[in-house]
């Protein structure tokens, strides 16, 4: 971890840098913007991240690694000092994560590696903007800042479940707010946002829908043998229907290939995790009025009076 944060330079010193490249300057700059963004008008905590730049040689940060049992959705867990369990556990080194890959499939395991462009370390280390940025959409930059400082601004232990939550929603609704305060509900990159938000809600649909077909099937009394086949031929069913259907669904090129991707109860809880009770947030947004910076701070308010913000939202709707 300390290989791939140490070298960052501070942001103002490397504009200063004559020889910068004009892409690296123009992520920079509209990092700034949306960092100002998110602190100025979201009310997300001020730190240090995102305020230093460092290249590197890949096009992304860290391998993450979960798993899930083969025929119950029963994640595994990784539990680190001071920070509690985690679904997931992140390798710098690719050879590293796919050897605790290959382990974790011995042990029976469905598993999943994925590359993940950046991880929040909640103020114990100054997350730093990286090189292979350049290449991202502002949409992407913008909900990747937002997102990571929303796990800075709201943190509970034990419940990576409604933290990846709370991020995606705050993430999402956060990019499309700087996105129209900076070009306009009418502009083309406002639009565009709205059509790859879209593409991803209807995916998350399917991913849900197919989330529920698997756990019937879980908890049904069928022998482990009888389970794993029918889990074979409906995860073929869906693939087949993606494919079939995928063109017709999907406004962008985003998950045109998804067909081709390879499902498992790791790859569906993965997806489950970022997003399996967006509803709730949603719900309680529209209760605050739609107002975010609102609704950050009544999360925030709730967590350190020793609730649980979930419960707050929930009590809050039920009112």
């Amino acid at each position: 971890m300390l290989n791939s944060y140490g070298g960052a330079r501070e942001i103002p010193a490397v504009l200063e840098d004559e020889e910068l490249a004009g892409r690296e300057r123009d992520l920079l700059l509209a990092v700034q913007r949306i960092r100002s963004f998110a602190l100025e008008e979201l009310g997300l905590r001020g730190n240090d991240n995102y305020t230093r730049y460092r290249r590197i040689d890949r096009d992304y940060l860290v391998n993450v690694v979960s798993a899930c049992e083969k025929t119950r959705f029963r994640v595994k867990t990784w539990r680190f000092p001071l920070f509690g369990s985690f679904t997931y556990k992140g390798y710098f080194r690719r050879e590293d994560a796919l050897r605790a890959a290959r382990r974790l499939e011995k042990q029976g395991y469905d598993v999943l590696v994925r590359r993940v462009q950046a991880f929040s370390t909640l103020g114990c280390l100054r997350d730093p903007v990286f090189s292979f940025m350049t290449g991202y959409t502002e949409l992407e930059l913008a909900e990747l800042i937002i997102h990571e400082q929303a796990h800075a601004t709201l943190f509970v232990k034990n419940d990576a479940g409604f933290n990846e939550q709370f991020a995606t929603f705050v993430g999402r609704k956060g990019a499309l707010m700087y996105l129209e305060r900076a070009h306009g509900r009418g502009s083309e990159a406002y639009r565009g946002a709205v059509d790859a938000l879209g593409d991803r809600d209807r995916f998350v649909e399917l991913m849900h829908g197919l989330h529920r077909r698997l756990d019937r099937l879980y908890r049904g009394g069928l022998p482990d043998e009888e389970k794993l086949r029918r889990k074979r031929a409906i995860i073929d069913d869906f693939r087949e229907d993606l494919a079939r259907t995928g063109r017709e669904r999907f406004f962008t090129d985003a998950y045109r290939g998804a067909a081709d991707m390879r499902i498992n109860n790791a790859l569906v809880l993965s997806v489950m995790r970022y997003t399996a009770d967006l509803s709730l947030f949603e719900r309680y947004y529209r209760a605050t009025g739609e107002n975010l910076p609102r609704m950050i701070r009544e999360l925030r308010g709730a967590a350190r009076e020793g609730g649980h913000p979930r419960e707050a939202m929930r009590k809050t709707l039920e009112e």
